[in-house]
């Protein structure tokens, strides 16, 4: 199956049409409608992301499928459940922890930019850089997760945060 011909299937499983796909993505019907009819190549993986969630398939999975990674290649991931905060690797559709079982994972490319943002403003709470850059991380964040982000998914960055910037300190005193 091509990669348009899939993305339409999965577009179809859900019920939606491409207006539908527009209206809660951002990205033109008339796009994806060129990509689902093999007029396009793949799109880039930002605009996957953002199709991912409403087509009910990881992002890892639709990456796969447009070619950008290797089947064979696992992603790396942290849990967000602060009783567990556990580091893996993991391949395929369904995102869970494997030590706690939670679906409240995050990449772990998103989630280091969300800690070194984190850790910047707990340096620096004042500079207006860090301040933007602290409030556009959360927001990534929670949209990464939104529905299922759970109240205290912070207290990992948090804590990851804080020992950046120990380690911060210890490198530049």
């Amino acid at each position: 199956m091509y990669f348009g011909e899939y993305l339409k299937m999965l577009r179809e499983k859900q019920r939606m049409s491409l207006r539908d796909v527009e209206r809660r993505t951002g990205v033109s019907n008339v796009y994806v409608g060129q990509i689902e009819q093999a007029k396009r190549p793949p799109p880039h993986p930002n605009i996957l992301k953002k199709l991912a969630p409403i087509y009910d398939v990881s992002v890892y999975e639709l990456m796969t499928a447009a070619g950008y990674l290797d089947e064979a290649s696992p992603l790396k991931y942290k849990c967000l459940n602060p009783d567990c905060g556990e580091d893996f690797e993991a391949r395929g559709a369904e995102l869970r922890c494997p030590r706690c079982g939670t679906g409240y994972v995050l990449d772990w490319d998103t989630f280091e930019q969300v800690v070194l943002a984190e850790a910047n403003w707990l340096e620096d709470p004042i500079s207006p850089a860090n301040g933007t850059a602290h409030l556009e991380a959360h927001a990534r964040l929670v949209s990464r997760l939104f529905p299922m982000i759970p109240f205290n998914a912070f207290q990992v960055v948090n804590k990851e945060a804080a020992k950046e910037v120990q380690r911060r300190k210890g490198l530049n005193p």
